[in-house]
């Protein structure tokens, strides 16, 4: 892919962007995205928290949930490419964080937990990435 101009897709974490749920998120969300253009799309950021934060309220299975409806909006678009970024939830406990800091929102995005056992999502992940790829 070396030379090739990508299209990069909004925050579509529910509860953070105007989604509250996974099922929420229109199928056709990234579609606007290329507008006429013929760059491929490529996701480097989203998700959804496996826990609740703030006004947040989320589970494990509402992220392995969206994880698949993601899969979906991306197929949608024939995505040629998406890097999920915050692989590992954070150990908040263990960071000095300012009063009023919003890493906690972030901090459970990960497909495993901050001792690297595995989520509910990480399966569905692992059956995604299973999948046959299309040129």
């Amino acid at each position: 892919m070396s030379g090739t101009a990508f299209e990069y897709a909004a925050c579509t974490i529910p509860g953070i962007a105007v989604f509250t749920d996974p099922d929420e998120v229109p199928l056709d969300y990234y579609s606007r995205l290329p507008n006429g253009r013929t760059l491929p799309v490529m996701v480097v950021e989203g998700g959804c928290t496996s826990g609740a934060a703030g006004a947040i309220d989320s589970s494990p299975e509402k992220q392995a949930r969206y994880i698949r409806r993601q899969a979906r909006m991306l197929d949608s678009v024939r995505a040629r490419a998406v890097f999920q970024l915050t692989f590992t939830d954070l150990d908040t406990a263990s960071l000095n964080l300012p009063p009023g800091s919003i890493l906690p929102l972030f901090a459970s995005l990960g497909l495993v937990d901050s001792d690297l056992r595995p989520k509910v999502a990480l399966a569905v992940w692992d059956s995604l990435f299973a999948l046959p790829r299309t040129p």
